[in-house]
């Protein structure tokens, strides 16, 4: 239910006794309910506004409602310019349901409108001349409300408005100091608290489910590590049987059949080659991938209990938030709105990174550039001296950092699963084989003049790669599962 204009008209005739009163607290009781609390001689007054979809309203209520446990951007932005200003006076624009209280702080005035317009109400912070300071939401399809604009009011809305009643059938309560107001709670507030409630249980479940929906991916994705990293220790029958038969494989085979003395019948048993590896390098590779994959099963069965614990809270946390029966004790699980006032942003992380950040097998952190400009922004200024930089050799694609302390060396598996990257994030991806260049950051310069993401290496080692699929996929999922997507 959105507030009629004669009511808007109606609530402002009754206020005029604010003028030059001092605004003590400006608080957010939900993501979109501001509350002022004005004080004046022997009592302090609390006004709601509400531009909840379908439930856009102002009043005075008879105590401030709790407060979200941190306050939204918009709410600072208002404390920073508005606390302790004077009321001076309110008044409609145009001819649509916009309200707009002007308020001065010593020497400065500013204009707060509310556009109560059903399931599109916006509040807007002006300096006197009109300029936007900021508003909330900030989006909109078919207008521009950023800071340092003027602001102009929305095209009139056309939609139909109740007239206003005989006053006669209107029922005020004369015993009330502002027996409007009061009308205006009974109807806004009141009688609506068992919606307002839901409305916030389910903005506090979405939240909560959202996280559950994550760990739960986060799970998914573990399972299949370990899967493979299982599917790989079986091989160490084959890692054993080849090295006892290491003399009878031929240089470019793809595969070698062997006496399977593990088996009591001694049956024969083939085992795949890479025709481009000698045979020792074959056996090699092999006992690499079953040393890793013990060292997994490690790691990822102390992740998957993590995780697991993790689900088992938020499938708590649902339950209690069903279980709640007041506001009160409802407001400690509204979600605040984003920093980044009307826009939707993930839960992940409020603001873009401009790189894309990973983990190796050594768990070690490798970040990855986006853009040519997010390249130079993570090599020249967010990675220090000491961290090791890669690029792949003669194609274009994204620099790429492995954080280092002093004096510390990167490990050989956090050195290949960085090359990795670089190739995956480059126009050589398609290539079997690549060669990757590698140094430390302080040996990168930018060339004066050069364009975004163009620099000059003074001094490099060289690393040549073969595209391993089931590194990469491993490298792409510890990005899915705790980092920003790409």
């Amino acid at each position: 239910m959105t507030m009629q204009r004669w009511e808007i008209e109606q609530a402002i005739h009754e206020l005029e006794d604010l003028e030059g009163c001092q605004v003590q607290k400006i608080t957010q009781s939900g993501p979109k309910e501001l509350c002022l609390q004005i004080r004046r001689p022997g009592e302090t007054l609390t006004v709601l506004f509400s531009i909840e979809p379908s439930h856009e309203f102002f009043c005075l209520v008879p105590r401030r409602p709790p407060s979200l446990p941190q306050p939204p951007t918009f709410c600072m932005t208002l404390r920073k310019h508005l606390m302790n200003a004077r009321w001076l006076e309110a008044w409609t624009v145009g001819e649509d349901r916009i309200l707009c209280m002007m308020l001065r702080r010593g020497e400065e005035t500013y204009l707060l409108y509310m556009e109560l317009v059903p399931r599109q109400g916006k509040w807007i912070l002006c300096k006197e001349n009109g300029e936007i300071l900021q508003a909330f939401p900030a989006s909109h399809p078919n207008r521009v409300l950023r800071p340092g604009i003027d602001y102009e009011p929305p095209e009139h809305e056309g939609s139909p408005q109740l007239p206003k009643p005989d006053e006669n059938i209107v029922e005020l309560d004369t015993t009330q100091a502002f027996p409007f107001h009061d009308l205006l709670y009974r109807k806004y507030v009141v009688a609506q608290d068992a919606e307002r409630l839901e409305r916030l249980r389910q903005a506090a479940l979405r939240q909560q489910r959202s996280k559950l929906k994550k760990a739960k991916r986060l799970l998914g994705n573990l399972e299949r590590d370990w899967q493979r990293c299982e599917a790989t220790l079986e091989k160490e029958r084959d890692a054993e049987l080849l090295k006892h038969n290491l003399h009878m494989i031929q240089r470019g085979a793809k595969e070698v059949v062997v006496v399977d003395y593990y088996d009591p019948d001694m049956a024969e048993r083939p085992i795949s080659l890479d025709p481009a590896l000698s045979p020792q390098a074959n056996l090699q590779k092999l006992f690499h991938k079953i040393k890793r994959a013990r060292r997994g099963i490690s790691y990822i069965t102390q992740r998957m209990e993590g995780v697991e614990e993790e689900i088992a809270t938020y499938q708590e946390q649902i339950q209690t938030i069903n279980d709640i029966d007041s506001l009160e004790a409802m407001m400690d699980w509204v979600p605040n709105p984003t920093s980044q006032q009307g826009h939707k942003t993930s839960p992940k992380t409020q603001e873009r990174k401009g790189y894309r950040e990973f983990q190796s097998s050594d768990g070690k952190v490798i970040w990855v550039g986006r853009t040519s400009k997010d390249n130079d922004e993570l090599t020249l200024r967010i990675a220090k001296g000491n961290d090791l930089w890669l690029h792949v050799r003669g194609w274009a694609g994204s620099h790429v950092i492995v954080p280092l302390q002093r004096n510390e060396s990167i490990p050989s598996d956090t050195l290949v699963d960085a090359a990795t990257l670089a190739v995956h994030y480059s126009q050589a991806k398609e290539q079997t084989h690549t060669d990757v260049m590698y140094t430390h950051v302080k040996y990168v310069k930018k060339p004066k003049g050069a364009p975004a993401g163009q620099v000059t290496v003074i001094q490099d080692k060289n690393i040549a790669l073969r595209r391993e699929p089931e590194r990469l996929q491993r490298l792409l999922d510890t990005q899915n599962a705790g980092n920003s997507a790409s």
